[in-house]
């Protein structure tokens, strides 16, 4: 029984249609194929009859050393996309449910060699000159990871030295259980970097340059005067939570809401806070309900949620009402 239904084949070769070079899909599996295995084999072969642009090699994870190591293939099942050249993109697992749209751009940007990165972005990553493995922790079901894994695996066609990869937490609890997977998508780069929820693009680089120790741009609008900086905490909006955020050096912004109780609970110290670090740390509050946007894009789906932002880069996030002694420890290493 065929995996894709008969329009969704339709609709995804209609998709094909706009590839230009030819994209092979590197199947990773053993001679007695796991139920995993034998799903995303079967996928990658239906896939396959949709385009002359596909072309699918199937590799045994014992038998073709070679291949593993050329690939650098640590687990089954595994699919390598590659266009003109290898650019280092992987899955771990099954492509189902959301991680099915990052396999169809992952081929997509492979075909056509190019990526939706903004150009800052591919500006920055060019300054990456050593080896970078970016893993996404997923599942199927999470409508936010697919976001994640994309950004991966297009940062990985912008520089040869960077790996993306997604791996499916459920398929590989051992894999999960080493990098305290808890929530997905988490992401870890080069086993230094962690962290978990989706986050904008810009975010996601300053992660991953930290990761090589590259010291990101200074914001041009920073402030340099640091006796204007607020001692009481500013309300901001959508509208000027960037100019904000990337006008003050140190920001910690609270996102609340005026019917979370525990929300009022952090408010008194985070005015405390404003207070004391006076010169060196502007605190500011998003309320989640008038402005749905910033919250958005933000993940905060739970409140009070805490963000710090250094030169406009998130560093720190705490999830629910805490202790002053915990803001404390948080902001110690910015102070």
């Amino acid at each position: 029984m065929a995996l894709l239904k008969d329009e969704d084949r339709k609709q995804i070769k209609e998709i094909f249609e706009q590839l230009q070079n030819d994209v092979t899909l590197s199947f990773f599996t053993q001679e007695f194929e796991c139920d995993f295995c034998q799903h995303t084999h079967e996928l990658v072969d239906e896939l396959e009859l949709l385009s002359d642009k596909i072309n699918v090699a199937i590799y045994d994870f014992v038998k073709d050393a070679d291949k593993v190591a050329e690939f650098n293939i640590e687990q089954i099942p595994a699919i390598a996309v590659s266009g003109k050249t290898d650019y280092k993109i992987r899955f771990y697992g099954v492509p189902g449910g959301y991680e099915f749209s990052s396999l169809m751009n992952a081929i997509i940007n492979a075909s056509m060699n190019v990526t939706a990165l903004e150009d800052s972005t591919k500006e920055q990553l060019t300054c990456i000159d050593k080896p970078v493995k970016i893993q996404v922790f997923v599942t199927p079901t999470c409508p936010h990871c697919s976001g994640a894994v994309q950004i991966a695996h297009q940062m990985a066609i912008e520089n040869p030295n960077i790996e993306g990869v997604m791996i499916e937490a459920t398929e590989f609890p051992e894999l999960a259980n080493k990098y305290n997977v808890y929530a997905v998508p988490k992401t870890v780069i080069n086993d230094v970097v962690e962290f978990e929820g989706g986050v904008p693009e810009s975010q996601f680089l300053q992660k991953v340059l930290s990761a090589v120790g590259i010291e990101p741009p200074k914001p041009e609008n920073a402030v340099i005067d640091l006796e204007d900086m607020p001692d009481t905490p500013i309300h901001i909006t959508d509208s000027d939570f960037d100019a904000i955020v990337n006008g003050y050096p140190l920001v910690l912004v609270d996102f609340w809401a005026e019917w979370c109780g525990p929300c009022h609970m952090v408010a008194p110290i985070v005015e405390s806070l404003a207070k004391v670090h006076s010169g060196k740390l502007v605190c500011a509050k998003v309320d989640v309900d008038r402005n749905p946007e910033t919250a958005t894009k933000f993940n905060t789906s739970s409140i009070p949620t805490l963000i710090l932002f250094k030169d406009g880069v998130e560093v720190e996030r705490m999830v629910g009402a805490a202790p002053k002694v915990q803001f404390d420890e948080m902001l110690d290493a910015y102070l």
